[in-house]
């Protein structure tokens, strides 16, 4: 992510009125965000992901080791996600025995995943994604079996494949930033320069990953330091309403294709529901002013449809040692 650091001119006190001396100007406090994580070590994470719209809310928390390694373009990333649970049941996913509990629809993104890191803490590729490309692909045919009437598994393999197919053919750099929740908003920031406690603006475009649009963004950003020493990045991206409820319609309506008329009728529903929604997208990020890693961080979704009213959807990331 690159930043233009427009500072603004330097700031002069005002002459006094008893001496004609000129006083020194003001010199801004330049922050700069580092990325030199420590090599070969176990980084032990709480990742949690909540969810919360009229009458519905729900929560996982994850067990996460995070592992950087040196490479000849920056970094290798491993990530092992060791425990799920969703304040009722918990899983062990260290184990086959837990991998195998889990519900299908989750187990392809909570396998072990390693990824290629730029020298700025950049995702950039994921490695070895022809496996999972293999454990997503299976995930409509799995889910067809489970299903209880004799139409139902035609009508879920159908949806499932229009849903799951879209990520089955990402690359592995485009999969970089889909396969992993949180985790690609918060890297990419080492070296970004910017003036303490100055608020920044940015216009620019946001690709749609499973979609074949961009969108464009307005981004607001600043940095500061807290009582810890250290640092806090915020940013708020906006987009444009009129866009958003476009893609997301004909997203849904895709959905659609080849279904009978009673079921596109459902899907055509459910798409104007989805034209009338507006999003917002808010970062809060402590990093550790030495290493540029994480120390907690929050990534929430505000979203507000018309007929069903307002929601959100957080990640939140702490480091536990």
């Amino acid at each position: 992510m690159r930043f233009i650091a427009c500072l603004g001119a330097v700031v002069w006190l005002s002459l006094s009125a008893a001496s004609p001396a000129i006083a020194k100007p003001v010199r801004p406090t330049i922050i700069q965000i580092p990325f030199a994580p420590p090599l070969d070590r176990d980084l032990h994470y709480e990742v949690t992901i909540s969810k919360s719209s009229p009458g519905k809310s729900s929560k996982l928390q994850i067990a996460e080791i995070l592992r950087f390694s040196r490479s000849p373009d920056g970094y290798i990333l491993t990530i092992n996600m060791t425990r799920l649970s969703d304040g009722k049941t918990s899983f062990d996913l260290s184990s086959e025995k837990g991998m195998a509990a889990l519900p299908l629809e989750l187990r392809p993104f909570l396998l072990p995943i390693s990824l290629d890191v730029a020298k700025d803490g950049s995702l950039t590729r994921v490695r070895d994604w022809p496996r999972l490309q293999r454990a997503i692909a299976d995930l409509p045919k799995l889910m067809s079996k489970i299903t209880g009437s004799s139409e139902d598994p035609k009508l879920a393999r159908n949806i499932g494949e229009k849903i799951i197919d879209p990520f089955a053919a990402l690359t592995a750099e485009q999969a970089a930033s889909t396969m992993l929740k949180g985790w690609p908003a918060f890297f990419g920031y080492g070296g970004v320069e910017m003036e303490e406690g100055e608020e920044y603006e940015a216009e620019g475009e946001v690709a749609g990953t499973l979609l074949p649009v961009t969108m464009p963004i307005l981004q607001r950003m600043s940095v500061s330091r807290d009582g810890a020493g250290n640092l806090r990045y915020l940013q708020t991206t906006y987009r444009d309403p009129e866009q958003v409820r476009k893609v997301s319609k004909e997203y849904i309506l895709r959905l659609g294709d080849g279904l009978d008329a009673a079921h596109r009728a459902n899907v055509e529903k459910a798409a104007e529901m989805m034209a009338k929604m507006t999003m917002e997208d808010y970062l809060d990020i402590n990093f550790d002013p030495v290493s540029g890693l994480v120390e907690k961080a929050t990534s929430e979704r505000r979203f507000k449809m018309e007929e069903m009213g307002e929601g959100n959807e957080t990640t939140s990331v702490l480091k536990l040692n």
